[in-house]
C-alpha cells in the first residue's frame, strides 16, 4: 500500500515480481507498506518511509551576501 503519511487508506499495488516501479512523491511525506506472499501465506508487513522534497528551492540570502550587497548601496551612495 502507498499512501501520505497520516492517511489511512491508499493505493494497493501487486505485482509477481520481486520489485515494482512506483511514481515517487514530489512534496509530502508517504509510507509505503510491503508484504510478501509466500505459498504458507501472507508474510509481515514492512514499512518504508518516503520524504519528498519541494519541487522548487526558495532563494536566501546569506549573511555574507547581505553584507556584501548593503556596503555595494553604501559605496554607490543609493
Amino acid at each position: 500500500m502507498f499512501r501520505k503519511t497520516g492517511y489511512i487508506t491508499g493505493p494497493i499495488y501487486m505485482t509477481g515480481w520481486h520489485f515494482i516501479d512506483f511514481p515517487m512523491p514530489q512534496v509530502g511525506d508517504y509510507e509505503l507498506e510491503v508484504r510478501g506472499r509466500y505459498e504458507g501465506g501472507d508474510g509481515p508487513i514492512r514499512k518504508i518511509r518516503l520524504q519528498g522534497k519541494a519541487s522548487f528551492l526558495r532563494p536566501t540570502l546569506s549573511l555574507a551576501a547581505m553584507l556584501l550587497l548593503a556596503l555595494c548601496i553604501v559605496g554607490l551612495g543609493i
